[in-house]
């Protein structure tokens, strides 16, 4: 219920941005609504929303869940000071493997992937820049 109403308020929020620029939060907000519904109904149909025990804690997820944020709080610091690629390139292989993923042709491929979409999207389709690599100031 707590993911309809945090939903809906980003919902409300995001249709007032710009034409350009709301296109993507609109559908990112449209589409969690719906399926925090979905879910709602699902939860309702089978009778487990009223189940009173608990679940155990799996700390395999909590350890995961930890790492996914640490490493975003570091990649956000690191795309201000250091620049965009410089930071990727080096946190996305890094939380590949802190999260067990152990392919290193996997984690190549996905890390150049990952940052040729970013740099298509922001700079290529949004014509947005990236933000200035801290070994080519004053280049």
């Amino acid at each position: 219920m707590v993911l309809v109403v945090a939903s809906a308020i980003g919902l409300s929020i995001v249709l007032d941005y710009p034409d350009a620029s709301k296109i993507m939060p609109v559908a990112i907000m449209l589409g969690t609504l719906v399926l925090s519904i979905v879910w709602i109904v699902q939860c309702l149909a089978s009778g487990e929303l009223f189940v009173e025990s608990r679940p155990a804690i799996d700390w395999v997820v909590v350890r995961r869940l930890a790492v996914a944020f640490g490493s975003l709080g570091v990649m956000l610091i690191g795309v201000s000071t250091v620049g965009f690629f410089t930071t990727y390139i080096i946190m996305v292989p890094i939380t590949a493997w802190l999260l067990g993923y152990r392919n290193i042709k996997g984690i190549v491929l996905g890390t150049v992937i990952f940052c040729t979409g970013l740099y298509l999207i922001f700079v290529v389709v949004l014509n947005r820049p990236l933000p200035v690599e801290i070994w080519m100031v004053g280049a």
